[in-house]
């Protein structure tokens, strides 16, 4: 299968990126907004988080999350620190508590060292791609799950906007 020019002309692919910066324990930050169309499909091609450092760590719980250590411990169990696509995403509220499309956790299992203390990557698998076809603004959002802990981190990702049918006739 060949992709025409014509095909060509209605695809478009942005970066999902936020460079090195540091997350405050129980913080979130929007990393990114994407309006989506009617008649118009974006896909999550990859994304990945990578924790550079932890600050405030310690010998008996590096990651932090032991215990009351999480802000939700219910809808975010085992998880350091996650990305989520949201539906019309409202700063002033959780992101837990709003319409979530996808998340990427990144897991804190303290018993696995290569998994509890940074540097470490989480990748979202290839197999798993997500596509998107109703209208509306989605925002991307990283959320540091510690109470206690500041985290590093850099995320990295692709997206695709279909625009197709927008041009059938």
């Amino acid at each position: 299968m060949y992709i025409q020019e014509d095909r060509l002309e209605t695809l478009f692919d942005l970066p999902i990126q936020l460079p090195q910066t540091m997350i405050p324990a129980a913080g979130w930050m929007a990393i990114a907004t994407v309006q989506v169309p009617a008649n118009t499909t974006l896909s999550l091609l990859w994304l990945q988080i990578y924790v550079a450092a932890l600050e405030n760590a310690n010998s008996s719980d590096p990651c932090g999350i032991a215990g009351q250590n999480v802000i939700n411990p219910n809808y975010l169990p085992g998880s350091l620190v996650s990305v989520f696509l949201i539906k019309d995403w409202s700063p002033s509220s959780e992101p837990w508590t709003q319409t979530i499309i996808d998340q990427v956790l990144v897991p804190a299992d303290t018993t696995q060292a290569a998994a509890a203390v940074p540097p470490f990557i989480v990748v979202r698998p290839l197999t798993s791609q997500l596509d998107v076809t109703v209208a509306g603004n989605y925002t991307f959002v990283v959320l540091n799950n510690s109470t206690n802990r500041n985290l590093a981190i850099t995320v990295d990702g692709a997206i695709t906007m279909d625009a197709d049918s927008l041009l059938t006739v």
